[in-house]
């Protein structure tokens, strides 16, 4: 018989004899099942934790995110292999903190991007809700039994889907705490093709899994500092290699007259008359060997500057 094939039957077996005892009646009872509506890791407060997703195909690959998260702060850690270079964004490690991520690792040529939180980088950090869609189970979860994770007391439940957007034989096994609900560990196997790598027809198992519980420490991004001046008041600031963009509420005239007095103070020379045009002002500075050309424009009320440096 199949592993997985038979995985399944033990696996309906236990569901189908799960029983819990009544407290002080010892007479057993079925368990409830539950809903499932999705991993929220901060229902869980603060914590580390770890994805770990494998492909098994021809063309076998494996993806890993560690996961921190602080009171004030989200640390998440990538690491992919087996995957095509023209696929794998590359190991990085990333900073959310006062609603701004800064990343940094091979994965950028080891150089600091920072931007706004709310901002598409093209860079997802899979969990298990991006392999199977929540709002696609449609089987109960039947209690199992109770097994500790992370030093809590946790009930481990199961599902069973033969079918889900896509996937076949599909099996997921939650563990809940006890006292909050939090999902402890997620452990999720299933058969398809391969959505995120293009690795073609195969078997996707991944676990879920709060390593600690409590106050985590989480360093920050080092390389981020942005050594060129900024106007006082700064929205959506991006920062690449190479590249700093933002918009701000000040006029671009003022705007202006703000880095021909700081770039000046700074050792900075102008190299070229300063081109306006309607809406605009292009500055142009060297600095020994660097050179920097401040673009300054008016978009939609707002005034958009980038400083690109050479």
């Amino acid at each position: 018989m199949h592993k997985h094939a038979a995985l399944g039957l033990i696996l309906i077996g236990l569901m189908a004899g799960c029983r819990g005892l009544v407290p002080g009646s010892g007479e057993p009872t079925l368990s409830a099942p539950v809903a499932f509506d999705g991993l929220d890791e901060s229902a869980v407060g603060p914590h580390a934790a770890s994805f770990d997703l494998r492909f098994d195909s021809d063309d076998p690959w494996t993806y890993s995110v560690d996961t921190r998260l602080a009171d004030a702060s989200l640390e998440r850690s990538l690491h992919i292999d087996g995957v095509s270079d023209a696929r794998n964004p590359g190991d990085v490690r990333m900073v959310a903190e006062g609603g701004v991520s800064r990343m940094r690792g091979p994965g950028t040529d080891n150089e600091c991007l920072r931007f706004p939180e709310t901002m598409d980088v093209n860079l997802s950090f899979l969990g298990p809700d991006d392999v199977l869609a929540p709002s696609a189970f449609r089987e109960p979860f039947v209690a199992i039994d109770q097994e500790p994770v992370a030093g809590r007391a946790a009930t481990h439940y199961a599902m069973l889907q033969s079918e889900l957007d896509g996937w076949q034989d599909v099996q997921v096994g939650l563990w809940l705490d006890d006292e909050t609900g939090a999902v402890l560990r997620y452990d999720l196997a299933a058969s398809g093709w391969d959505p995120f790598f293009g690795a073609g027809y195969g078997r996707v198992e991944g676990s879920y899994r709060v390593e600690s519980l409590g106050p985590q420490v989480i360093e920050p991004i080092a390389g981020c500092q942005i050594d060129l001046p900024l106007p006082e008041r700064v929205d959506n600031l991006v920062q690449l290699p190479g590249v700093i963009a933002f918009e701000t509420d000040i006029g671009i005239e003022e705007v202006a007259t703000f880095y021909r007095g700081e770039l000046g103070a700074a050792g900075w020379n102008p190299v070229q008359d300063e081109r306006s045009g309607s809406g605009s002002v292009v500055l142009s500075y060297r600095r020994e060997a660097e050179t920097l050309n401040v673009t300054i424009r008016s978009v939609a009320g707002k005034t958009k500057v980038e400083l690109l440096t050479d």
